[in-house]
C-alpha cells in the first residue's frame, strides 16, 4: 500500500517504554532529581515517564531515545 494513505497514529500524550513496552507514568523533574544519580542525570530533560513493570530494566525514558536503567538510580524504586 502507498504510504501516502496510510493515516499517522495521532500523539494522545501516553507513552511506551522502549524496551517492554508497558505504558510509562509521566513524572516532572523534581521526581528524576529525587531518585537519578547526578552522573546520569543529564539523559532525561525535565520530564520522562517512569517504566513500573518490575523485571524491566529500564527506570525512566524519554520520547528521544534516552533511558536510565534501574542501576542508575540512587535507591530501589520497587
Amino acid at each position: 500500500m502507498n504510504k501516502a494513505f496510510i493515516r499517522e497514529p495521532e500523539d494522545d500524550g501516553r507513552a511506551y517504554c522502549p524496551r517492554c513496552k508497558t505504558l510509562g507514568r509521566p513524572v516532572d523533574y523534581g521526581t528524576l532529581d529525587t531518585h537519578i544519580r547526578p552522573e546520569s542525570r543529564g539523559k532525561m530533560q525535565d520530564s520522562a515517564w517512569f517504566c513500573a513493570f518490575p523485571r524491566c530494566d529500564v527506570a525512566y525514558f524519554n520520547l528521544f531515545g534516552g533511558v536510565v536503567l534501574m542501576d542508575e538510580l540512587k535507591a530501589p524504586v520497587y
